[in-house]
């Protein structure tokens, strides 16, 4: 199995795998985990949300090879956050306290999807961060049980699930990990870029998700200052240009003056790009603005941090 994505929210593009048909939507089927007996029908608020989201979600192919598969939002303003949780089990209850919903199902194979349309026990709502909408992508037990469910049906969402328990049962476990997408607006950013002056040079507004670099090269920043980054190739010091955003070069770096802490994480190949500079550095083809999705925060950068900056040389006199 393909290891899930472990950013907060994963950016929207067009650009990023085909978009395939494997989905149609259909009449809303209301089927229960829970024991208790399902209702004749879901409430109309709840309706309309999950079909909010069953239209602005699609599914993608990841690999086509290994049949491997993800959701995507079609809307630019939506992305999906990515949630992790887990619920606890117990011998003598066969509910997970969760109602699934399948909103689209395939045409000719088992692929579907399926969102949680209730919380039915309150200490699963109160205690767990699962939302109506919420659909689950991965079901684990310790090191030895990993499922995707990310374009199963209901059917063998449930299988997957009534396994797992009885895997975690069978091992003297008393929980379930749990991966979901979320449906989220993605929030606005305000991005403001320092030349070497220290004066702003370039203003504009990102959403929550997108890539750094690709937003300095869209919104023309000056990101490689008329071949000056070109000196401070890293991998291969010989050339003169840079290596495409594919993270190995270094000539993108910038310095974060304001709102690190609205960046996603550094990964090990921004860290092995990173070692020995300094810590408000990042690398900008690695960076995505607005991982907490929180709306109205601030990203204040530098470009060419490697040059002193007539801060620096105040600072220095």
């Amino acid at each position: 199995m393909k290891p899930f994505p472990s950013v907060a929210l994963l950016a929207v593009s067009a650009l990023f795998w085909r978009s395939g048909a494997f989905l149609h939507q259909t009449m809303t089927i209301r089927r229960s985990l829970s024991s208790l007996p399902p209702a004749a029908s879901v409430d109309q608020d709840v309706a309309d949300w999950l079909d909010t989201v069953a239209q602005k979600l699609r599914l993608q192919v990841y690999d086509l090879d290994t049949g491997v598969y993800g959701l995507e939002s079609k809307d630019p303003d939506f992305g999906i956050e990515v949630i992790r949780t887990f619920l606890h089990i117990s011998d003598g209850d066969d509910s997970l306290g969760l109602e699934l919903t399948e909103v689209a199902h395939g045409r000719s194979d088992h692929r579907g999807l399926v969102l949680v349309s209730a919380i039915l026990e309150e200490e699963v709502a109160k205690n767990k961060p699962i939302h109506v909408g919420d659909t689950i992508v991965g079901v684990f037990v310790g090191e030895n049980f990993k499922e995707s469910t990310t374009d199963m049906d209901y059917d063998d969402t449930v299988d997957v699930l009534s396994r797992a328990k009885e895997y975690a049962k069978s091992v003297g476990g008393s929980t379930i990990s749990l991966e979901l997408n979320r449906l989220v607006k993605r929030a606005t950013i305000h991005v403001i870029v320092e030349d070497e002056t220290g004066h702003d040079a370039v203003k504009f507004d990102a959403k929550a998700g997108d890539n750094l670099r690709s937003l300095l090269m869209h919104h023309h920043a000056s990101l490689y200052g008329n071949g000056k980054a070109a000196l401070h190739r890293l991998d291969q010091p010989t050339l003169t240009n840079d290596c495409g955003g594919e993270g190995i070069c270094g000539t993108c770096l910038v310095k974060i003056n304001e709102g690190m802490s609205h960046l996603n994480a550094i990964g090990p190949q921004e860290y092995s790009i990173l070692q020995g500079r300094p810590e408000s550095w990042r690398a900008s083809c690695k960076t995505v603005v607005g991982a907490d999705n929180e709306e109205g925060s601030t990203l204040r950068i530098r470009l060419h941090p490697w040059i002193p900056s007539e801060a620096d040389a105040r600072l220095q006199m």
